[in-house]
């Protein structure tokens, strides 16, 4: 997002800078860097998608909750037997798992967070760079 921005701000200057007679050169590189803008933007969008889709997975795996039934419960104390102990135990199971594929998709989500603001990090600093080196002339 800062690459665009950045972008953006260079088009604008050169935008006015063709407004006050700057020519067709003027002209150019408005338009190249508007070009570049417009790439920029699609590879935001495109990013944003996945992650607007990470998160909806996240959502629709995070069917958290215990299902045994009062019935259940009370038969497994009551009557406790094979047949309610592997009932409730199997509830059990289905309900660690989900809450494990809840996890992991989290984990997913949120290294997919860190990855990315990990690259931001990275353009923002080679930003600086390249901005102090044009202002200190080299």
């Amino acid at each position: 997002m800062v690459a665009v921005i950045d972008t953006l701000q260079s088009a604008e200057s050169w935008g006015v800078w063709d407004l006050l007679g700057g020519g067709i050169l003027s002209s150019a590189i408005k338009h190249s860097r508007v070009d570049d803008a417009r790439g920029q933007i699609a590879e935001v969008q495109a990013q944003m998608s996945r992650f607007q889709r990470e998160l909806a997975d996240v959502q629709r795996s995070a069917d958290l909750s215990v299902t045994i039934s009062e019935f259940e419960r009370f038969a497994d104390f009551i009557l406790d037997g094979l047949i309610f102990d592997w009932v409730v135990q199997a509830k059990i199971v289905d309900s660690l798992q989900r809450c494990k594929k809840t996890k992991r998709a989290l984990t997913t989500a949120l290294g997919g967070l860190i990855y990315q603001q990990d690259s931001l990090k990275t353009q923002l600093r080679q930003l600086e760079e390249q901005r102090t080196r044009r202002v200190e002339g080299g």
